[in-house]
This record gives C-alpha cells, structure tokens and sequence, in this order.
C-alpha cells in the first residue's frame, strides 16, 4: 500500500476507505487508559502492515513517544487523530507533542472520528463535543427530553466559559 495520501483531495474520505478495507466488521477492540493495554491497530488485525499510520509519523517526523502514543490507540481512535493531521505542527507545535495532545483528546472521548459521507451528526452531540463538556454533565443533558436539550442548545455556545460542564449544568436545572 505505500501511496502517499498527502495529494488526494479529501483525505479524511482516503484513510475511512482505507481502514474500512482493512478492518474486520466483527473486530470490537476497545481500549482502556492510556498504558493499561495495546489494542491492535486495523493493519495489525489484518495482519498487513500498518503503512497508513506510519507514513503519517515519518512524514510528520514524529518522536518515539508520540509513535508509541498513536500505535497504542485503537483503530477509531488511530482514525479520529488522523482526520486532524492537517493540524500537526501548525502555528510553530511541535508535532510530536501535538500529536501526543491529540492522543489524549482520543483516549478521553473528545476527539471523534469523522462522520461517514451522507451521515448527519446529531446537533446534540456536535454542541457538547465543541463546548468540551465532560461526562457528568453530558449525562445530564441526555437525560432531558429533546425539547428542552434543545431550548439548552439555542442559549449558545458556553466554550469560553471558564467552566463549560458548570454553566451547562446551571442551564439544565433552570430547564
């Protein structure tokens, strides 16, 4: 496989197409925290090489940290990284300790990987991931009913808050 994907014109769409190729529909390999267990990545199910993972880390120059970071990952987090490669390195980052960051973000859930072509993400879901709400207070909200999710959801973004999860709390109990 060793083709460069850096030229194609919608590479989130390349490297879906790619892992969905490889990867085994019955395969469902989770991960724990970080450390705790090495899943196979969706080349090593297959029992190809991984080329598409580390031609991402030796074209992005990527230190053995940050390799052994993204190998660790499985194969949903290894897609949501990779959907942001555009991003390594941008604005003077260094690439490995961005690629790193980008790792945490996937272990805790908050970097997903992109939707399917022809799929609409829930505006729900896209509200809590861009206000990086956590888990207590994403529970909450899901257990409103829909309207007022959605009455919570027209109040605004809550980003630039210094504690998003509090004010959306605050919001769910004046609902």
């Amino acid at each position: 496989m060793g083709e460069d994907f850096s030229s194609v014109r919608n590479a989130s769409a390349f490297l879906i197409s790619r892992i969905k190729h490889h990867k085994k529909p019955t395969d469902s390999s989770h991960g724990g925290r970080f450390g705790e267990h090495r899943p196979q990545s969706f080349d090593e199910r297959s029992g190809a090489k991984n080329d598409v993972i580390e031609a991402f880390l030796r074209r992005h120059d990527i230190d053995e940290g940050g390799r052994e970071a993204l190998r660790q990952l499985d194969a949903e987090r290894q897609l949501a990284v990779l959907a942001h490669a555009h991003e390594i390195g941008q604005g003077g980052r260094n690439p490995s300790q961005h690629l790193v960051s980008l790792v945490g973000l996937a272990w805790s859930g908050k970097l997903r990987p992109p939707q399917a072509p022809g799929t609409q993400a829930d505006p729900h879901e896209e509200f809590l991931d861009r206000n990086e709400v956590d888990k207590q207070a994403r529970s909450a909200f899901f257990e409103l009913p829909a309207g007022l999710r959605q009455k919570v959801v027209e109040e605004g973004d809550i980003k630039n808050c210094r504690n998003p999860s509090a004010v959306l709390l605050s919001r769910i109990s004046r609902t």
